[in-house]
């Protein structure tokens, strides 16, 4: 079994060459002094907030006023009612299910330095529910639901309820959106401002 996170990942992105996996994102530099007005203040407060400007930021700068309305919805997600294991195991399940090698490789040690067991990982990884920690498997089977289409069964709703609470399981569908938004954002790899 592969333990290295890129190697691990390779299975989503068969159909590119190596050349187009390693140069997806190695040109995602852009020139701040390209963008537009509104777009160079919302960088400047984006890169006020952190040590780098993350890819995403990078394309939602064509609008301006959305790049900082998801950084603050971020922000608000990662620093609320849910554990970092459930929002890493989130953002994994998203990253499988959309096919997003580079959200992937990112949260990988991420999710690990949270606490997801590897096999669990690897579970998330071949699509179906990992057997470790309980808030890592109910973070699994309400993303598998919702993302399915299906409305929660009675028990798997009441399961969330009694492990999240009301506001945990608010919060769970917003960021069960907010790691959708990042993903599609992410594969849409849009060329930088010029």
């Amino acid at each position: 079994m592969q333990t290295d996170s890129a190697a691990r990942t390779v299975a989503m992105s068969e159909d590119l060459s190596a050349a187009e996996r390693n140069s997806r994102f190695s040109g995602w530099a852009f020139d701040a002094a390209a963008l537009d007005e509104p777009a160079a203040r919302a960088c400047a407060v984006l890169q006020a907030n952190a040590t780098a400007l993350p890819p995403i930021h990078r394309v939602l700068l064509a609008s301006p006023d959305i790049a900082l309305t998801i950084d603050a919805l971020s922000k608000r997600l990662w620093s609320g009612a849910l554990s970092r294991p459930v929002l890493e195991a989130t953002f994994m399940v998203v990253a499988r299910r959309l096919q997003c090698r580079e959200q992937w490789e990112r949260h990988w040690p991420k999710a690990l330095a949270a606490g997801i067991p590897a096999d669990s990982l690897s579970a998330i990884e071949q699509g179906m529910c990992p057997k470790g920690p309980n808030d890592v498997r109910l973070a699994w089977q309400l993303a598998d639901r919702l993302f399915g289409g299906l409305p929660l069964t009675v028990g798997l709703r009441d399961e969330g309820l009694d492990r999240f609470g009301r506001q945990g399981m608010a919060e769970f569908c917003a960021f069960l959106g907010h790691a959708t938004i990042v993903a599609l954002t992410l594969n849409l790899q849009l060329p930088p401002a010029r």
